[in-house]
């Protein structure tokens, strides 16, 4: 009879390769909150997960049932942290390439009030840094001890196996945070968009990457997409519109301040994403705030052209070399 470690189940795929088998994803530890996180480094990783534990299979209409199955393996956490994170690292490091193109990647990820810097540095001797708890050794203003039913030990244990068998050190230093559940999230969040960095490290930029990372499988831009914001300060009134995937991209931008004007309709440009950015009203009476107000606007607009998780799913990171500068 298989031991309860040998029954747990865990696999990886690389989402911007083509599966021809249809890879399916699942994650079911037994831990509710853990099963959260891993999923997300599946949305910002772009990585299909498989985990499953023992029990994984049953079903239950019954909200109280339900609420037991998912954590069902609360008693048995700590060797399940364990487990799952010494088999994710050896399912991971399958996808990252040869070790001597790898250089460390930083990222911060902020989740409402929360911030968390993760830097994953490749290394023979793997080590984790988990610089995001109290001085007492809690989590964020209540000083807590778990999130969810996922225990703190546990997930420093989950991370150091991981760490341990992915053959990189990680390191996590909070910027900022109050609530535990988006201490840990960020932590997952950054971890995963740095993961994302590794695997892409021979190809940092966008030409080199699949078109599956920003179309999916069909290889074809989907059609554009649209949204207007309005915004009334005092002294200004302020409208963006942005348009994903346009056809042909046209941008317009007239904020009063040229030099700002310049500089926006240059990013969109670059960007491939038509903008109508236009102030009306008092357009001198602090550039501070107006500049400000303005990069709301914009920032907001653009979060909602680019969408939910699958809009999440369409940002990428890259880098540019311009008249001597890395960007």
């Amino acid at each position: 009879m298989a031991s309860f470690v040998e029954t747990i189940k865990v696999s990886a795929h690389d989402n911007t390769n083509p599966d021809p088998n249809e890879w399916k994803s699942q994650i079911s530890t037994g831990v509710g909150f853990f099963d959260h996180m891993l999923d997300q480094i599946q949305s910002h990783g772009l990585i299909s997960l498989s985990v499953t534990t023992p029990g994984f299979l049953l079903e239950t209409s019954s909200p109280s049932a339900k609420k037991d199955m998912i954590n069902r393996h609360v008693d048995s956490q700590e060797e399940i942290s364990s487990t799952i994170g010494t088999k994710l690292g050896s399912a991971l490091i399958a996808l990252l390439p040869p070790s001597t193109s790898l250089s460390p990647q930083t990222f911060y990820c902020p989740l409402d009030e929360s911030l968390v810097r993760c830097t994953l540095t490749p290394s023979t001797s793997p080590t984790l840094t988990f610089n995001v708890t109290t001085p007492t050794g809690g989590l964020g203003k209540f000083n807590r001890t778990k999130v969810g039913v996922w225990n703190l030990p546990c997930i420093k244990t989950f991370f150091k196996k991981l760490a341990q068998t992915l053959n990189v050190t990680i390191e996590f230093e909070l910027v900022t945070g109050d609530n535990s559940h988006h201490i840990i999230e960020s932590s997952f969040k950054s971890f995963s968009r740095c993961l994302r960095r590794l695997i892409d490290a021979p190809s940092q930029n966008r030409q080199n990457l699949p078109h599956s990372v920003f179309y999916g499988t069909s290889g074809t831009p989907p059609s554009s997409k649209t949204h207007e914001i309005s915004r009334q300060t005092k002294e200004t009134n302020i409208n963006v519109t942005l348009t994903l995937y346009p056809s042909p991209c046209v941008v317009s931008v007239s904020t009063g301040l040229p030099q700002f004007d310049s500089l926006l309709s240059t990013l969109f440009l670059s960007s491939n994403i038509s903008a109508d950015i236009k102030c009306n009203g008092d357009l001198w009476i602090d550039d501070h705030h107006l500049i400000e107000d303005v990069g709301i606007s914009v920032g907001k607009c653009l979060l909602r052209v680019l969408g939910d998780k699958k809009g999440m799913n369409r940002m990428f990171w890259g880098g540019r070399e311009l008249g001597g500068w890395w960007i």
